[in-house]
């Protein structure tokens, strides 16, 4: 696949997961890379690059943000890595979060605003 192939995979999958709040969207990369995002209520991405056999790689997170087709926090999200496990089978991931740059997020209600 080459990188405009990326770049329209990217832009699908955030196009589906902005259609479907807190829908996880996925699709599989060649040489079994699997690119996972999920957009909240709140329009807060939540970016995962799974493998089943090993760890993502640096540059694979490089590529998919020097691709992702919005603007990127100022300061570039940096990967957390972790296993995730279901029942059938564990992947190991990277991942990361961050609220889309220009958009404004209203607090959330106060206890004494809820109790109103």
């Amino acid at each position: 696949m080459n990188n405009r192939g990326l770049a329209k995979i990217l832009a699908n999958l955030i196009n589906r997961a902005a259609a479907n709040h807190n829908a996880q969207q996925a699709e599989q990369l060649k040489r079994g890379l699997v690119v996972k995002v999920t957009i909240d209520g709140r329009h807060k991405r939540f970016l995962m690059l799974a493998r089943l056999d090993t760890y993502p790689s640096p540059l694979e997170w490089k590529t998919v943000l020097d691709y992702w087709p919005e603007n990127l926090p100022a300061h570039r999200p940096e990967p957390t890595q972790g296993m995730v496990a279901t029942s059938q089978r564990v992947e190991y991931a990277l991942t990361a979060a961050w609220h889309k740059p220009g958009l404004t997020h209203p607090a959330p209600p106060s206890r004494q605003q809820v109790l109103l």
